[in-house]
């Protein structure tokens, strides 16, 4: 299936609001027709003053228009830079779950990002008890960061919870089934930090709520599974107070930027969900025709032990997903060094391509074992409405807990 729709938005928003809860500084900012929307995607990014920010870029998704469930999906991209040694940019490709929309920080609140469907400590704000006192895991981590005061979680827990009451605003199918806006990452690329010379991209999904010390099982390789150790190796970074990764960093070729070679290169990741069987559940990675690394649902399984946080299984993600290309900058991702960069910078992308098994297409926003349609139409300014960062309306009861409905 090829992504070819001009009606795909372009979407004038501030870069702040890529990850919401990142609370990052951005010196970008996103203008819908910078977007040319068949086959370039971020095209140009130009050093101007916009917003009171430094440069402007574009953002295209596909949200409440094209999503999936399941399935490969696939970008050909040429990245920006003059080469493989550019450092400054921040050019993703990613897929989110459709109850946020990226860019409109309220629809996030509470679902980001969530892929969970049980009724425990893991679906409570901060994933602590509501006397404070517990579990020890989410109390400190050391794993955890000083902003964060080494806390587990700052996440204000998750609004769609399976242990949402009867008759609340929840858009089902049942208020037992635990809804979110999980993510998956097709790639962020940078410059390798481990090397002197080099480009790489992170391939990640995130997960919510958290294991103790952000920890994903890698014991075997039926849990986690690196195909080319001299290509790929797992990422040090597993995650911090708003999220937990499960995430790969994979070498690229130096002949796909924008001053050396401009060759289209394909990254993408195919991923599996069974509601019926939530443990069959995997997501792979591949960069230029070659598998990175492999995830499965059984690295992030329950954490019920000793020294655990007290969650149960995450999933491998079931949601429609929606599919966002944008290109920004921000110190926070990596240290901008203009003497390595060009302006105007373009991120090219020739297709971005979804493929689905036969007998399992699944296309579709508002599919009726995960609707999304009336939940957005009843909670528009949210979803329309860039300036409204948090979630205002009532949200569901939560009968673990305040102790019942």
């Amino acid at each position: 299936m090829g992504w070819h729709d001009a009606s795909f938005a372009g979407v004038g928003l501030s870069s702040y609001f890529r990850l919401r809860l990142f609370y990052l500084f951005f010196s970008s900012f996103f203008l819908p027709w910078l977007i040319s929307f068949i086959i370039g995607s971020t095209a140009p990014f130009t050093a101007a003053d916009n917003h009171l920010l430094d440069y402007r870029s574009g953002m295209l998704q596909s949200w409440n228009k094209f999503c999936f469930s399941s399935g490969y999906i696939e970008v050909s991209v040429v990245l920006p830079g003059p080469d493989e040694n550019t450092q400054g940019y921040w050019p993703g490709a990613w897929t989110m779950g459709n109850l946020a929309r990226p860019g409109y920080p309220a629809t996030t609140d509470g679902m980001w990002p969530y892929t969970y469907s049980e009724c425990d400590v893991g679906t409570f704000p901060n994933q602590t008890t509501k006397d404070k006192l517990g579990p020890e895991a989410a109390l400190h981590s050391d794993f955890s960061r000083e902003k964060y005061n080494f806390e587990l979680s700052w996440l204000s827990g998750q609004r769609l919870s399976a242990c949402s009451c009867p008759g609340s605003d929840h858009p089902g199918p049942s208020v037992t089934k635990g809804r979110g806006a999980p993510e998956i990452d097709i790639f962020e690329a940078e410059k390798d930090k481990d090397n002197v010379i080099g480009h790489v991209v992170s391939q990640s999904a995130q997960f919510a709520p958290f294991t103790h010390d952000y920890l994903y099982g890698n014991a075997s390789t039926s849990q986690w599974e690196v195909f080319e150790p001299d290509m790929t190796r797992p990422n040090s970074y597993r995650g911090s107070a708003v999220q937990q990764a499960v995430s790969g960093i994979v070498k690229l070729p130096s002949d796909m930027f924008q001053g050396s070679g401009k060759v289209f290169k394909k990254i993408g990741f195919e991923y599996w969900a069974n509601p019926s069987n939530a443990q069959e559940g995997y997501i792979t990675w591949q960069v230029d025709g070659k598998q990175s690394h492999r995830v499965s649902a059984t690295a992030v399984g329950p954490d019920q032990g000793p020294g655990g946080s007290g969650v149960g299984q995450r999933l491998i993600p079931e949601e429609p997903m929606s599919i966002v290309l944008n290109l920004g900058m921000s110190q926070n991702w990596q240290k901008i060094d203009l003497s390595t960069m060009q302006f105007p910078a373009e991120m090219l992308v020739d297709y971005v391509r979804v493929y689905q098994r036969k007998g399992a297409m699944n296309v579709g926003c508002n599919p009726p074992d995960y609707p999304t349609a009336d939940y957005i139409n009843n909670h528009k300014d949210a979803y329309e409405n860039v300036n409204t960062t948090t979630w205002n309306w009532v949200k569901p009861k939560n009968r673990l807990y305040e102790g019942g409905c």
